[in-house]
């Protein structure tokens, strides 16, 4: 029983992760944008911003790459001031495609962080069981006949040990790197707990552009995808503490 449970996890996850990077490859062939709207004639606009090479749309400007700086919308909004214009609204979608790529970077992250902890847990009682076997062969033999008759599981204990010890110093070194991008406007201005902030932030993007629409149906999902990995692999977990324990009953 725990058996298929652990292969079901694994078999849940794998396909998880294969729907969310299919996903991440279709939301990739749209390019991030920045939506400029503003009343009026945009010929002006289109001027100021003539280094961003914006192309123009029904309403708006349209400033669009994956190369967009989180600091597109304020450099914009600088230009268009400084060059006397206003009543202009942006819509900043300039890190869409960071935000959804973040979504996978996360959900590896959650299991990295639980290979390491399973990894460190096995590495310390695999240490302490063979510590424990090694001081019992001494209260019968002296340490050279020890080493002459079970020098072959000593050997392998010890590769193993550095094996995964690398392989956690790998995980250490690559979860101490990995960064991750919160937008300033997504944190609350007093309490991180402030629930009606969170609610309040799809009012912060505003236009019905084919890519606004894209990224308020398929954002969200992303997450989603990601907190469904996080659970499968708790169950992994799980399921692997539990086989553990059925074992060690059974011996």
């Amino acid at each position: 029983m725990i058996r298929k449970w652990g292969w079901g996890m694994l078999c849940i996850l794998v396909l998880f992760y294969l729907i969310h990077g299919l996903l991440l490859w279709r939301f990739s062939r749209q390019e991030p944008r920045v939506e400029v709207y503003l009343e009026g004639e945009l010929s002006q606009a289109a001027v100021l911003l003539d280094g961003y090479e914006p192309r123009q749309e029904e309403g708006c400007l349209v400033i669009q790459g994956k190369e967009l700086s989180p600091f597109t919308k304020n450099e914009v909004e600088d230009l268009l001031a400084a060059g006397g214009l206003d009543g202009f609204a942006i819509n900043d979608r300039s890190q869409a495609w960071r935000l959804a790529l973040q979504s996978l970077t996360l959900s590896f992250f959650l299991l990295a962080l639980g290979l390491f902890f399973l990894g460190c847990v096995y590495l310390v009682r695999d240490i302490q069981r063979l510590v424990s076997a090694f001081r019992r062969w001494l209260e019968e033999e002296y340490f050279l006949e020890v080493v002459k008759r079970e020098g072959e599981k000593l050997l392998i204990g010890l590769i193993r040990w550095v094996v995964l010890g690398f392989s956690l110093a790998f995980l250490g070194i690559w979860m101490g790197k990995v960064s991750f991008f919160l937008p300033f406007e997504w944190l609350p201005p007093r309490w991180i707990w402030d629930v009606s902030h969170y609610l309040s932030l799809e009012s912060l993007h505003m236009g019905q552009s084919g890519y606004e629409l894209l990224c308020r149906k398929w954002l969200p999902v992303f997450y989603c995808f990601t907190l469904g990995e996080g659970l499968c692999v708790l169950g992994l977990g799980i399921g692997l503490g539990l086989r553990r324990k059925k074992g060690k009953k059974v011996a």
